[in-house]
């Protein structure tokens, strides 16, 4: 068995600058992040797998969705939290973790993204998942009464019988938690087979995902490589997005806010690297893989 390399320049060639449309420079910097990370979790032995947008692309696209500029990933929280503890040890050094969300991303060192409110990073998005015991809608109605996440909102602009249906969820769970129910229903909510996965995190979430659709994961391709996605994804999509396969109509084709990649200058974060001092390094590592497409700074 080789041993684990954290230098993925020749491995990973980075071929940012060479591809022409603004959208798949930031596409290619993100796959090779996602590659990044497939290898990092082959070396420490952890479970994931392409979820929401990304997980469409796999099955519809076989990569990207055209437009979208995100990738997605879920990990059960126990292997979540090893990645976290661990990847300082298996992570390059133009990537990074950050932690200081409510979930982690595998950030870029090179490169920025424009976005309405500035700048931000090109990253991957990591979720913790977790077992639950309930079935979908008992689960859903549950984790609006108990903590540690957030009361039900009232809508102002709803109709009065939902206004009053709120309100009543609303002062019905501040009593619960108030007399201290809430715990019992927590508590409750541990007990019996943990059949279904959904996002650990502090927000109510109305999709959760049978095991059996889930486990065991199977190997699919994304663009040029394979990654990990659920062995029913036909029915996890179906549950969460309806008919998947038909892609919605040009005016509803959205991303998340990106209004321009610019793969090869950073955003002044301290964690940031200069692309032009590593671009000749770079270029040399993808010549010596085989790649053809120069790897020089784009103008």
């Amino acid at each position: 068995m080789l041993a684990y390399q954290r230098d993925f320049d020749e491995k990973f060639p980075d071929v940012r600058p060479a591809k022409t449309s603004n959208i798949r420079q930031g596409q290619m910097v993100m796959l090779r992040l996602l590659k990044i990370f497939h290898a990092a979790c082959q070396e420490l032995g952890l479970t994931y797998w392409l979820c929401g947008g990304s997980l469409i692309g796999a099955i519809r696209h076989g990569g990207f969705i055209p437009w979208d500029d995100d990738v997605d990933v879920f990990m059960p929280r126990e292997h979540y939290q090893e990645f976290k503890q661990q990847a300082s040890e298996v992570l390059p050094y133009d990537v990074y973790l950050q932690t200081d969300t409510s979930w982690m991303r595998l950030v870029d060192r090179f490169g920025s993204k424009e976005i309405e409110e500035g700048n931000d990073f090109i990253f991957i998005d990591i979720f913790p998942a977790k077992r639950f015991p309930l079935g979908r809608k008992m689960l859903r109605k549950v984790r609006m009464v108990i903590p540690p996440y957030p009361l039900p909102g009232i809508p102002k602009d709803a109709s009065f019988a939902r206004q009053l249906k709120r309100r009543a969820i609303h002062y019905g769970a501040i009593f619960l938690r108030v007399t201290g129910l809430s715990y019992v229903i927590r508590f409750l909510c541990t007990l019996g087979p943990r059949r279904y996965w959904s996002y650990d995190l502090e927000v109510t979430w109305r999709f959760y995902y049978r095991d059996d659709w889930i486990f065991p994961l199977h190997l699919h391709t994304f663009e040029d490589t394979a990654f990990f996605v659920p062995c029913d994804p036909h029915k996890v999509l179906q549950h969460q997005f309806g008919d998947y396969m038909t892609p919605p109509p040009e005016n509803q084709r959205i991303n998340h806010g990106h209004k321009a990649f610019h793969v090869t200058q950073s955003n002044g974060h301290p964690e940031s690297l200069e692309w032009l001092q590593f671009a000749e390094k770079k270029k040399q590592a993808a010549e010596k893989a085989g790649w053809l497409d120069s790897c020089t700074p784009s103008s």
